[in-house]
This record gives C-alpha cells, structure tokens and sequence, in this order.
C-alpha cells in the first residue's frame, strides 16, 4: 500500500486513476474563478451603470440651471425675448447628444422682468446591462430662477 497525500485515505495498488487525482490540487483556481468571476462581474457592470446614471442626472441639472439662466437673460424686455419653444430649445443645445430629452418651460405669469421661469426637464434613462430588472427609469431636473431683463 501507499499512502497519497498527508494521510487522507489509503490507495492500494491497482485501483487506478481516481486514486492517483486525491491530493491533486491543479484545478481548483479554475473552479474558484468560475464561482467568483460572475459576481465580480456583476459588481464592476453595476458600478459603471451607476456612473453613468450620475453622469446623466448631472448633465440634465446642468442643462436646466443653464437654460433657466438664458432665459432670465432673454426677458419681455431683452433684443431677443424667450419663448417657451426657445427656451427648450436653448434646453435641447445645453443637454447635448441626450436622445429623448422632453421637458416644459414655464412662465410665472410671463416673461417679464420679475416673473419666474421655471426648466423641468425629463430624460428616460436605459440600462446598459441587461440583467437589471427595471430596464428603463426616468431621469428629472427642475430650475427656477426670476427674470432680470
């Protein structure tokens, strides 16, 4: 008889090769990695998912207290007086290559000087990585400002 490793269990001769794998240690990173790898996979798409979602909630405030600044610049009394089609069109131009940006400009009681003007704007938001449930969310900004000019 021989012994296989630090004394696990006895192999006699001629039982073959399941005897010889005891001990054997050469696959067992593959298994581990096959195990871990999913879920570290899972962690890295997730933090870039919510990279992305911050990025876009960013740039969509960014774009509304923008907008609603042009637009305290642009009043009743201004060269060029905004419009609530202007102005969300000045919305469209600051929010970039964002697809599907819906909103609605509104004038509290109008445009002139005094008055308020208020940017919601409105994004759908798709995840990158399939296996999130939700698949879709909708992403909201809202700036008000009062009109100077």
């Amino acid at each position: 008889m021989r012994r296989v490793g630090d004394g696990a269990r006895e192999c006699r001769a001629g039982q073959g090769r399941p005897c010889r794998l005891v001990g054997d240690s050469s696959g067992i990173a593959v298994v581990e990695f096959a195990l871990v790898a999913p879920v570290l996979l899972m962690l890295v798409l997730g933090a870039i998912e919510i990279g992305r979602v911050l990025y876009e909630q960013q740039t969509l405030d960014e774009a509304a207290r923008q907008t609603a600044r042009w637009a305290t610049t642009h009043g009743s009394k201004s060269d060029a007086p905004a419009t609530a089609t202007t102005t969300m069109d000045k919305a469209r131009e600051l929010a970039g290559t964002y697809a599907g940006l819906a909103g609605t400009v509104t004038f509290l009681p109008n445009n002139a000087p005094g008055s308020t003007v208020v940017i919601d704007l409105t994004r759908d938001h798709k995840f990158m990585v399939p296996f999130i449930p939700t698949g879709m969310f909708k992403i909201k900004s809202k700036a008000t400002q009062t009109i100077q000019n």
